[in-house]
């Protein structure tokens, strides 16, 4: 968010959560006049209900880190709406159908899924879903949470912003490395999230592409 509104100010509009997008939508026409960004973990399709033309940014993240991170950051919240959920072990956690996030996330929201984030699962993401998500990736800026400050670097030459040094936010200290998981629960987080796992290798290569045409 620091670098949105080092480049947008206030007219960075950020939605935390599906409140936030519900009541943007009965807004749109009032927003789409003062906003020039839309920030947050919002599905593709924000464009269909937003006026004038849009720009798609994403952020896409190492799956297993990424679910590893969820589960801790939800835990340490007893206020979190799935605090319950994470108090299971990590490995049925990632199988409960009682939140759809930890079930290849990112493929679910670059999809256009209703079943996304903290949400309960309708239903599996399919090879469908991966399809379309990959469909999409290839006309979106995307940068890799790992490969951080490059993916600033390179979205900023890309879309004119200015620079600032950053941080990726919500850095969980109290968990596990992905490499200290006991066995059961990688396997669990790789088995659910192999969509997301070859998604996730599509956006590196599309990272390392862009790179490699400035360097």
């Amino acid at each position: 968010m620091d670098l949105l509104k080092a480049n947008y100010g206030q007219s960075c509009y950020r939605l935390r959560n599906g409140g936030d997008v519900a009541a943007a939508k009965r807004q749109a026409d009032q927003v789409a006049r003062w906003v020039q960004c839309v920030a947050g973990h919002v599905g593709y399709g924000a464009h269909e209900w937003l006026p004038g033309l849009w720009r798609y940014v994403s952020f896409l993240r190492e799956p297993v880190d990424r679910v590893v991170s969820l589960y801790y950051y939800i835990r340490g919240r007893p206020k979190h709406k799935r605090h319950e959920l994470a108090l299971l072990p990590l490995h049925e956690f990632v199988k409960s159908d009682a939140m759809s996030d930890a079930e290849n996330g990112m493929t679910r929201f670059l999809a256009g899924r209703s079943d996304v984030g903290i949400r309960p699962k309708e239903s599996p993401a399919t090879e469908d879903d991966l399809a379309t998500a990959l469909r999409r990736l290839d006309y979106m800026d995307i940068g890799i949470t790992e490969h951080y400050g490059e993916s600033v670097a390179m979205l900023c030459r890309r879309l004119g912003w200015r620079n600032v040094v950053t941080t990726p936010k919500l850095v969980q200290v109290y968990r596990p490395r992905v490499e200290d998981l006991t066995v059961k629960d990688w396997i669990a987080i790789r088995e659910k999230n192999e969509l997301d796992i070859r998604l996730y290798m599509a956006a590196c290569r599309k990272l390392e592409a862009s790179l490699a045409s400035v360097r």
